[in-house]
């Protein structure tokens, strides 16, 4: 006579759960080995920010290495993926190995939230943060689609607004800044040149890219850097993660999408 095992039967009906997923998501088998590719990959940036932790580097230098590679990672992802299916199922997967790694010693989840804390903040408002920031971006995604012809370029640029712009200030700013000025946090005259500066660049390399550009097109780019350099210099904390990128497409959409 047989004797089941429960631990196989968990296993077993795991397994099952997770195929009548995949079945539901009407994924082929190179799709499915594409998505778990794709998952892992963020994992290599986690990494890199673990390395440089034990290098001893600040946390605010590694809060804002993950903020600009992942993302511009957000933004690429959604571009690659596309369907919402696609871009929910490999959320999922990233999500499932992150719950998997904080089971182990390693605790992921708390550890690197912990790693990438302001000070003074705990580390579940960091993780609430990156959340949000997830979703504002995914969410904008959705939006762009109704503007076709300058979709890609718009939302490239307004998450690369937010990614390099808001990313570099920091660096810039503490290192480098002199003149400082208060409207709800402190910021550096430096720092806020910087998120003009890079909103700039990134957006003129991206519609470039994306073969869009004009004389009109920089002069939009111009107002729609100063608007990111603007809204970070106002926001409150985290508030900048999604004003940014809805502020500078709001307007990209108004100027273009006419």
């Amino acid at each position: 006579m047989l004797i089941s095992n429960p631990s196989n039967k968990k296993s077993f009906n795991l397994t099952y759960k997770i195929m009548h997923m995949v079945e539901w998501f009407g994924f082929t088998t190179v799709q499915i080995i594409y998505y778990i590719l794709l998952s892992i990959l963020p994992y290599s940036v986690f990494a890199v920010a673990y390395w440089l932790k034990a290098k001893n580097y600040e946390r605010w230098f590694i809060r804002k290495f993950i903020h600009v590679i992942g993302i511009m990672s957000v933004g690429l992802y959604s571009l690659l993926l596309f369907k919402i299916e696609a871009i929910i199922f490999v959320a999922l997967l990233i999500g499932v190995i992150a719950l998997a790694l904080s089971f182990t010693p390693l605790n992921f989840i708390i550890t690197t939230a912990k790693m990438t804390t302001r000070d003074g903040e705990n580390w579940m408002e960091t993780f609430v943060n990156f959340l949000s920031t997830f979703l504002a971006i995914v969410g904008l995604f959705y939006y762009l689609q109704n503007f076709p012809q300058y979709f890609r370029a718009i939302y490239l640029t307004s998450v690369a607004a937010l990614a390099f712009g808001d990313g570099l200030a920091e660096l810039i700013g503490r290192r480098y800044g002199k003149i400082q000025y208060r409207i709800f946090t402190k910021k550096t005259i430096e720092g806020s040149v910087t998120v003009l500066t890079a909103s700039f660049i990134s957006g003129v390399l991206i519609f470039s890219f994306f073969d869009v550009i004009s004389a009109k097109v920089i002069w939009y780019l111009t107002i729609s850097s100063f608007i990111a350099m603007v809204l970070e210099a106002v926001s409150l904390k985290f508030f900048d993660n999604l004003i940014i990128p809805w502020g500078v497409a709001l307007y990209l959409v108004g100027v273009l999408g006419r």
